[in-house]
């Protein structure tokens, strides 16, 4: 009924439940006959009851499956959440994930240890994880997140037969969602699952083991892409993902694939991307000069620039010049704009612009309403 003192009742009755059990030894009918009577009603109708629940009911039932070495029934349950999570099964996405989750994280040090029984679960994990993967291309953010599809892959990876070929996989599932995506809210998603996985994807920033997907995402224009992509997005949340993921990747030795800019030019493009997140004009008028320092105009300060290897690409650059032109304040993007024009470009800085740029935001910063005022007035059809 959704009454907080009811779903009280319920988890304290299975915890003497589970108590009792362990107290009296338990045989495997015993331990089906709990699960089936106190624990799958619970998810099978999680709708109505208070949040907490679902998951404190998942661990006593994964706590009772470890404290007997249960490895066989614990493959039952496994299976019982594929079948969920492809759709066909007694539970929703979300009791599916988190029945998995707790059933496979109390299986983790038995599988580790190689302890009797155990070889029979990794089949089932493989396959588990394979499913995992199908549905958060299916479900959506809304699944990666409240489904719980996220903790579940994060905790399936190193539990599968080989943790090097979950990472490949994994990483195959993030990039061909970004590739597809058909609109925003597509690319959004995908751009949540590699924010989402970064911890198993790059090398962190607290020196953990370095994931053997690390330079195939490092090198990967898809990656980068996709990042610069989010960098200019409309909507903060999303800038703010794709920025986690270049300092994520950059602290990850990017920089040595040639992809990003150096440290010393990436500190100064950060400074200026910061700058360009906030209203305040003074905070970017105070750090615009640094666009000279990452990409000279005058052909003879290119070449020099290009000869000490200080050279930025424009596409990053560009990141810079669109999220002026987009900026929430209409001073900000006219004082963008104005300092785009009044650059004296050499033939050599000129040519590094692509088309794409020019047709795309540069034109539309030059349609915004707020450099034509009087258009239409006393009437004036030019401007």
């Amino acid at each position: 009924s959704g009454d907080p003192e009811e779903a009280f009742f319920i988890v304290n009755c299975v915890f003497a439940a589970t108590s009792l059990l362990k107290r009296a030894g338990c045989s495997p009918g015993q331990l089906e006959r709990f699960a089936s009577v106190m624990c799958f009603p619970v998810f099978h109708a999680p709708e109505g009851l208070p949040a907490g629940v679902i998951p404190k009911v998942s661990r006593a039932l994964a706590e009772a499956v470890r404290s007997f070495a249960a490895w066989g029934y614990a493959q039952r349950l496994l299976a019982a959440c594929t079948q969920s999570l492809d759709e066909g099964g007694p539970w929703t996405l979300a009791s599916s994930c988190t029945v998995a989750h707790n059933v496979a994280l109390s299986c983790s040090s038995a599988l580790q240890a190689g302890g009797p029984g155990t070889e029979t679960l990794l089949p089932t994990l493989d396959g588990l994880f394979a499913s995992a993967l199908r549905a958060l291309v299916t479900h959506g953010e809304e699944g990666l997140g409240q489904g719980g599809l996220g903790q579940l892959v994060q905790a399936l990876v190193p539990l599968t037969t080989s943790t090097s070929a979950s990472a490949a996989a994994l990483w195959h599932t993030c990039s061909g969602a970004v590739q597809q995506a058909a609109c925003l809210t597509e690319f959004h998603h995908g751009l949540a699952l590699l924010v989402c996985f970064a911890p198993l994807l790059l090398v962190g920033p607290e020196g953990e083991a370095a994931s053997v997907e690390a330079a195939s995402v490092l090198h990967s224009e898809v990656f980068w892409g996709a990042v610069k992509a989010g960098l200019v997005d409309p909507k903060t949340v999303v800038r703010k993902q794709a920025l986690f993921l270049a300092k994520r990747a950059e602290a990850a030795g990017a920089s040595s694939t040639g992809l990003v800019m150096p440290p010393a030019q990436w500190q100064a493009w950060g400074i200026l991307f910061d700058s360009l997140e906030n209203f305040a004009t003074h905070l970017l008028d105070s750090a615009w000069g640094q666009v000279e320092a990452l990409h000279v105009a005058q052909e003879s300060a290119s070449r020099l620039a290009e000869e000490q290897h200080l050279v930025v690409d424009f596409s990053w650059i560009s990141v810079l010049w669109q999220r002026g032109f987009q900026q929430d304040n209409p001073v900000t993007r006219r004082h963008v704009l104005q300092a785009y024009f009044s650059r004296a470009w050499g033939p050599l800085a000129a040519s590094q612009v692509p088309a794409e740029f020019l047709l795309g935001p540069l034109l539309d910063a030059l349609n915004d309403s707020q450099n034509h005022k009087d258009f239409g007035a006393l009437p004036m059809y030019q401007s």
